[in-house]
């Protein structure tokens, strides 16, 4: 029997989180699962189904007072602070952070390579900690919480600042069940980035105003073993647990750069660009990457500085890294003719004046892309994107005789394509294109893929642009999720890593587009696969690339 009249604190407590936690996945669109009543609680808490009535009280009294009989865990509800709390400045260059659970063992080779890291890179580590109680609810008595002592000299449990812009909110306590540990914290650290102690590895973009720095929120992967209840929660967190890292570089100028660390799960071993780490070490080979997916490119709005920091410099992403392959999407951005801006005068004189109405000229300067990227990358792939197949629209569409300037390649290309359909041949509009343009160089390194051709390589699907999602509807990172294999995907030129799916960012800036208005979320930045099937992502700013 449920005594009514008193309730210890750490019993009010846990039904506290197991409401709140219920609420957060009641108010989520994501969340499909079963969801708790006062009954569910109350035999998690006390054992037996039949003290609901004592749960509704709790929760009915802390939702409209903020307290229930003026307690929170062990603290009074009343306190408070004038002041608000400032937050320390780390002094740095570079930085390893992940995250630990209590009483879960750490994974021991992971650990060793990420000390081999650190102590190669001059890097500092950075461990953040949470609590989870297996048990049911989460107030564990302080002599039942243990950590493993080796990693106990680099533990963090405050807000701190590594740069301007970005900071690494330690402070936070989130269970490792969250299905998505970053809803609510979009405007938590005002307009800077924040990174967040998780065993997820995520990336979410967030909108600042255009031409201010793009914001995003990061979790870290963890470096403790799966340990959880198994029950609904529980099993689906262990299907996200990463044992990962982030490293945080920060420039002389005060740019900072961050990139995932996502070891194997066996080995504990991982990549960081040309490196390889593992518990005995730094390799002393240098590794080239197995691809990088560019950030839409959009060829006609590229400015000549990012080509340069991508592909064309010596010291460029591309040069750097050596990929086995290079996928590009959006090369194409068929601006000077697109069924947008086809009936708008304005724009049109624009084109005029501007001399940017001649299609064949704009189909050029892919071809000489693919130059460009060919020199350190010897096989190109080009994924079949929305804005590669507006050049198809405009030849169903519109009507040559309207449009002197284009109307002889308009002709050329119309008559391509009733010969492929008379051929039964698949139409490959941008590819005919592209080869109508290309003179002496030859496109044989240029796989140009097919709308939904497959291409997968370490069991990601890499060949799926983004714009086409399920049954129909417009495709999100989300909707990839749910095909319940990994992806590389671009389109929504917003970074972004949600499960198994990375999202690449673009290679133009939101200002030089010309359609993109308000807030904005758009970053440069490229998916990185390795050699052995793990993902990071490269942010630029500035027109550079690491510090």
């Amino acid at each position: 029997m449920v005594n009514r009249m008193s309730l210890e604190v750490s019993v009010v407590q846990g039904i506290i989180d197991l409401k709140q936690e219920d609420d957060v996945n009641r108010n989520n669109p994501i969340f499909n699962g079963v969801f708790l009543s006062n009954r569910d609680v109350s035999e998690k808490i006390f054992g037996v189904r039949t003290a609901e009535s004592s749960v509704r009280r709790v929760w009915r009294e802390y939702k409209q007072f903020g307290h229930y009989r003026g307690i929170v865990g062990s603290d009074p509800i009343a306190g408070g602070n004038i002041e608000a709390s400032t937050i320390p400045i780390l002094q740095g260059k570079k930085f390893v952070i992940t995250s630990a659970q209590n009483n879960t063992h750490i994974h021991e080779d992971f650990f060793n390579s990420l000390l081999k890291y650190c102590e190669a890179e001059g890097a500092e580590l950075l461990i953040s900690t949470f609590h989870y109680n297996k048990s049911g609810f989460q107030n564990a008595h302080d002599n039942e919480i243990w950590f493993d002592k080796r990693i106990k000299p680099y533990f963090i449990n405050e807000g701190v600042q590594l740069a301007d812009g970005l900071i690494f909110n330690a402070e936070l306590n989130i269970l490792p069940t969250a299905r998505n540990p970053c809803s609510g914290f979009d405007t938590y650290n005002g307009d800077a980035s924040g990174i967040i102690p998780h065993v997820k590895m995520e990336l979410q973009p967030l909108p600042s105003p255009k031409y201010d720095e793009a914001r995003c929120l990061y979790t870290t992967g963890t470096i403790t073993q799966r340990n959880y209840r198994q029950q609904k929660a529980g099993q689906l967190a262990e299907w996200d647990h990463i044992f990962g890292a982030l490293v945080v570089e920060v420039n002389d100028s005060g740019d900072w750069f961050v990139r995932q660390l996502h070891a194997e799960s066996k080995t504990g071993n991982f990549y960081d660009l040309n490196s390889f780490y593992t518990p005995k070490g730094k390799s002393k080979e240098e590794f080239h990457v197995c691809s990088i997916q560019f950030g839409d490119i959009h060829r006609d709005k590229l400015r000549k500085e990012t080509a340069d920091m991508c592909w064309n410099a010596e010291d460029s992403i591309a040069a750097t890294l050596a990929p086995e392959y290079a996928f590009l999407e959006d090369v194409h951005d068929q601006s000077r003719r697109n069924h947008h801006n086809m009936k708008d005068p304005y724009y049109l004189f624009k084109q005029f004046t501007d001399k940017k109405e001649c299609l064949k000229e704009e189909v050029r300067l892919s071809v000489d892309l693919f130059l460009e990227v060919n020199k350190y990358c010897e096989n190109i792939v080009v994924v079949s994107s929305n804005h590669d197949l507006a050049l198809e629209r405009f030849l169903k569409e519109q009507d040559y005789k309207r449009d002197p300037v284009n109307a002889i390649f308009f002709l050329e290309m119309q008559l391509a394509n009733y010969k492929s359909i008379e051929s039964g041949i698949p139409l490959e509009t941008f590819k005919t294109a592209c080869e109508f343009v290309s003179n002496e160089y030859e496109l044989d390194n240029v796989q140009f893929l097919l709308e939904d051709e497959p291409f997968r390589m370490h069991g990601i699907e890499m060949g799926a642009h983004g714009h086409l999602g399920n049954n129909g509807a417009r495709g999100s990172a989300l909707s990839f999720r749910k095909q319940g294999i990994k992806f590389n995907i671009g389109h929504s030129h917003s970074p972004l890593i949600k499960g198994g799916v990375y999202q690449a960012g673009a290679c133009v800036l939101v200002g030089d587009v010309g359609y993109a208005k308000g807030g904005s979320s758009w970053a440069i930045g490229h998916i990185i696969t390795y050699q052995n099937g793990k993902r990071t992502i490269i942010t630029c700013k500035n027109n550079k690339w690491k510090a």
